[in-house]
């Protein structure tokens, strides 16, 4: 792309790809998952300023988890069977989220 941006998105095999970073703030990230399930497509990324989730349809990133701290995530871990989120954190131990 003509400009950098963080998190990118393909839906031809990765012939040609669309910057979905949109308001993301500008700070290194670490991790991401995606949520494939009906009522709750969306993609979770991890990084320097916590957690931040991008709700299918929505023009707009929002952190994501009530109570976590605003902290390095290093890797998340999503269970869509029990609808868990885990996010490791630098130095704040793994935090665990009950997802919807």
């Amino acid at each position: 792309p003509d400009e950098p941006g963080h998190i990118f998105r393909t839906a031809d095999g990765g012939q040609s790809w669309d910057d979905i970073s949109l308001n993301l703030p500008d700070a290194p990230l670490s991790s991401v998952v995606v949520d494939v399930r009906d009522q709750y497509k969306g993609v979770y990324v991890g990084g320097a300023l916590g957690v931040w989730v991008l709700q299918d349809g929505a023009d707009q990133w929002l952190p994501y988890g009530t109570g976590m701290p605003f902290s390095l995530v290093s890797d998340l871990e999503l269970n869509a069977e029990t609808g868990i989120l885990a996010a490791a954190t630098y130095g704040r131990s793994v935090w665990v989220i009950h997802m919807p």
